[in-house]
């Protein structure tokens, strides 16, 4: 996981993790918004669902990542991508 924040200084984001974020979150700068116009996002939230390197799903707006529902989601794009993945071993053997 990578996040990043539109934030112009640090001393904001220190502010909203009360102290430093998360190492799990991989926190990443990007006051000039940069990753965010490469990436088309108009929207914040934005999430980005990506399996080995293949984009599999685009999320605008906030979602309840612990739902059921989602899990479900998630678990189904993962596994539909390592499943391709598979059948693309096998075609080459």
């Amino acid at each position: 996981m990578v996040v990043y924040g539109h934030d112009q200084d640090v001393a904001t984001v220190r502010e909203f993790f009360a102290g430093e974020p998360p190492p799990a979150l991989s926190f990443r700068m990007d006051g000039d918004q940069e990753v965010a116009r490469a990436f088309g996002v108009d929207k914040l939230p934005a999430s980005f669902l990506v399996v080995e390197g293949h984009g599999m799903a685009r999320f605008a707006g906030p979602r309840d990542w612990s739902s059921p529902a989602m899990r479900r989601l998630l678990r189904k794009l993962i596994r539909e991508r390592l499943e391709a993945r598979e059948q693309g071993q096998r075609s080459v053997h």
